[in-house]
């Protein structure tokens, strides 16, 4: 066992080895009052440092300022009163065309002098005008500047700019089978037919055979082949973006029909999507003369049928199509 005095005690509690007992922490503390008094030091010099420093440099900024001033004084003392009179002259007509400048920049017109304006005020009015002058400032009220108006050029709407038509890829052309990457139908393949006003190309599955129905699609969510149909017809006017478009309806009967909706789907099952009348005469329409080229040709229909899938190790962008 370790005795308080510094020693080991026997099993006979007999000291058999003394020694000065020193711990552990007195000696870090003993390290940290020499780092104190040296930090001390460091600053203790740097702060007389500095000071010299400050009293040079005070020195050198009070004798650069005397010869500055004598300077002025000699200058001061050479020229005449008269001279003096026309320096300050020419200063001020100097600062008055600047700001005349910048005024003339800020409001758009050119620059009046105040001469002027006083000689186009100074006209002599005839008797009775100056009280009816007073008698109509009277009844006119100060209307704010917010509600005056604005004499600037109003700003042209973005609606105004007309944009073209994008750009159609050279490999996108009139009957060329397309494979669609996005939307419901991807992995897809189908039929282009032509480019609307907005940029996007109208397309069919045709819907006998892939169940896609004239749709429209970004050329840019879209893989061209090399694989033609050709299409003989003329597409009709009337399949623009317009078309396309859902009838607005306003918000009393949205509400009203959602609630309806959500009723209707509760008791009943969830049924095929179906296309309406008018619709499927239209669908009907393309699709036969498309039909008839696919007939042609072996294996088109299959083709058209079948889903665009990539095995391992295949790669789109070194594959032609």
């Amino acid at each position: 066992m370790f005795h308080k005095t510094g020693g080991w005690i026997n099993r006979n509690k007999k000291l058999w080895k003394k020694q000065p007992f020193v711990t552990h922490h007195s000696k870090v503390l003993a390290r940290q009052e020499a780092g104190r008094q040296a930090r001390l030091l460091r600053r203790q010099k740097r702060r007389a440092a500095h000071e010299e420093f400050k009293k040079l440099f005070s020195t050198k900024k009070e004798k650069r300022r005397q010869k500055k001033l004598a300077l002025k004084l000699k200058d001061d003392e050479s020229k005449s009163a008269e001279q003096r009179a026309k320096e300050k002259k020419e200063r001020k007509e100097f600062i008055r065309g600047k700001r005349a400048e910048a005024r003339a920049k800020r409001t758009g017109g050119k620059s009046v002098k105040k001469e002027d304006k006083l000689k186009k005020e100074e006209k002599p009015a005839a008797p009775g005008e100056e009280a009816k002058k007073v008698e109509e400032k009277k009844k006119r009220t100060k209307i704010p500047r917010a509600f005056e108006e604005s004499k600037a050029k109003p700003r042209r709407k973005r609606n105004d700019r007309k944009l073209g038509t994008p750009h159609l890829r050279k490999s996108i052309k009139r009957g060329s089978v397309l494979i669609l990457l996005s939307g419901r139908f991807k992995g897809r393949r189908v039929v282009f037919l032509k480019q609307l006003e907005s940029g996007l190309l109208l397309v069919t599955g045709p819907y006998k055979l892939n169940g896609i129905p004239l749709r429209r699609v970004n050329q840019a969510y879209v893989i061209s082949t090399t694989t033609r149909i050709p299409i003989n017809f003329k597409i009709p006017k009337v399949f623009d973006d317009r078309y396309f478009r859902k009838p607005k309806i306003k918000k009393n009967k949205q509400k009203a029909e959602k609630k309806k909706d959500d009723f209707e789907k509760k008791k009943k099952k969830k049924e095929k999507n179906v296309l309406p009348g008018k619709k499927k005469n239209i669908q009907k329409m393309f699709d036969k003369p498309i039909l008839a080229e696919i007939k042609k040709t072996p294996y088109l229909k299959q083709y058209l049928q079948t889903r665009f899938s990539l095995l391992d190790k295949q790669y789109p962008h070194l594959m032609k199509f």
